[in-house]
């Protein structure tokens, strides 16, 4: 029924006299709420206007800094990564039956035989030899395991997303710097557009078969484009690519949405650091039985995702280290433009929290960071979920 008093002033560092029962009451109530940091879980929270229209505010401030740059990463993306790059890579593609020499065929299988028509004939279904597609044999014939990689993709993403933007709606741990949706989405496009960027470097110069059955055969040689210029203008051979295998796009996607979480899932969770662990640790199986999964089913071989979640994390951890932390909304007001409040208020702008520079900017951008702030998650919902039908063949 001990309820914490008001905190007793500090006393000097010599001639302290021991305390009373009291005071150690208190003092251990002190250590508890420093412990819980200053504000109680509930608290943590947003609960009024002025303080979601402040935080808002803060969104706009860097949004409007950011946006033509995630314009220019999201055109890369949706056009020259989904659509040119992977057409490209299908163009060079070349699968056994590619280095055979018809008259080889003919002696092995009649006069005037097509190689293509007996690929699947060859050991390994003319893939390249993997351990791991060995050890689960029969797992690409099945509809439920092909469908597996996919499910178990999406839910990490979608867990780990709603996760982070859930939290946005938090305030700022003590000894924490605010985490803002704005800052997350510049990091996560500009380091899947870097991870995105490298792939054409490894699969359009070093041509590997496809282990895929629609990679195999004639249906490969017919859906194959024939011209160098349907690498621009043909979006239709995205969904029936072969070649671009080094390095898995899917295990960069994924590894990108985790480190993600890694990077900012400390301060948006904080003070709950064992549920923060514990998402880390949960993870880690998840993701590597995806890998597994995409391996099994044979979409690509074990080099293709391991090499795409080491490079992914070489990347993320390489700009953690060179960009450092993300810069606050306060960093990037002019001080030029707000001089005579500085001057009249005493106030500093990068020591400023979101609800001064809320004030300072007169809430100005309120709406239109709400505004920008839902249709980005719901156009970022509706690319998931899109994503997901159209590799399931539900779209």
């Amino acid at each position: 029924s001990f309820e914490c008093p008001p905190p007793i002033p500090a006393t000097p560092m010599f001639d302290v006299e021991a305390p009373t029962d009291d005071e150690a009451q208190v003092q251990s109530c002190e250590v508890r709420e420093l412990r819980k940091g200053d504000a109680t879980p509930n608290e943590r929270w947003y609960s009024s206007f002025d303080a979601m229209r402040a935080r808002f505010v803060c969104e706009w401030i860097i949004i409007k800094h950011r946006v033509l740059e995630w314009m220019l990463e999201i055109g890369f993306l949706l056009y020259l990564n989904a659509f040119v790059v992977r057409t490209w890579a299908f163009y060079n593609h070349a699968q056994i039956m590619d280095y055979i020499p018809a008259e080889w065929c003919s002696k092995i299988w009649g006069e005037g035989a097509n190689c293509h028509d007996h690929a699947h004939e060859l050991v390994n279904g003319g893939a390249l030899n993997d351990v791991f597609q060995h050890a689960f044999e029969g797992a690409a014939s099945s509809e439920a395991m092909k469908l597996a990689p996919e499910i178990l993709e999406i839910s990490i993403i979608l867990a780990v997303s709603c996760i982070l933007i859930v939290c946005m709606f938090r305030r700022p741990a003590p000894g924490k710097a605010p985490v803002y949706f704005a800052n997350i989405t510049t990091r996560l496009l500009r380091l899947v557009t870097l991870v995105y960027g490298l792939r054409p470097l490894f699969f359009l110069f070093t041509v590997l078969p496809g282990p895929a059955e629609k990679c195999v055969g004639v249906e490969e040689l017919m859906n194959r484009p024939t011209s160098f210029q349907q690498v621009f203008t043909d979006t239709s051979k995205s969904g029936v690519n072969c070649g671009d295998l080094i390095y898995s796009g899917h295990v960069a996607a994924l590894v990108s949405i985790i480190s993600c979480f890694y990077e900012y899932g400390d301060a948006t969770l904080a003070p709950h650091r064992q549920l923060n662990m514990a998402i880390r640790l949960l993870l880690i199986p998840a993701t590597c039985v995806q890998m597994l999964c995409i391996v099994a089913v044979r979409n690509h071989y074990t080099v293709d995702v391991t090499a795409a979640a080491l490079v992914t994390m070489a990347c993320w951890r390489l700009y953690h280290f060179e960009m450092g932390p993300d810069p606050q909304p306060a960093s990037f007001l002019k001080a030029k433009d707000y001089e005579a409040k500085v001057t009249k208020e005493g106030l500093v702008l990068h020591e400023m929290d979101e609800q001064h520079v809320a004030e300072f900017c007169e809430y100005k951008g309120a709406y239109f960071g709400a505004v920008v702030f839902g249709g980005v998650v719901i156009a970022y919902s509706f690319a998931v979920v899109g994503t997901f039908l159209a590799m399931t063949g539900m779209l």
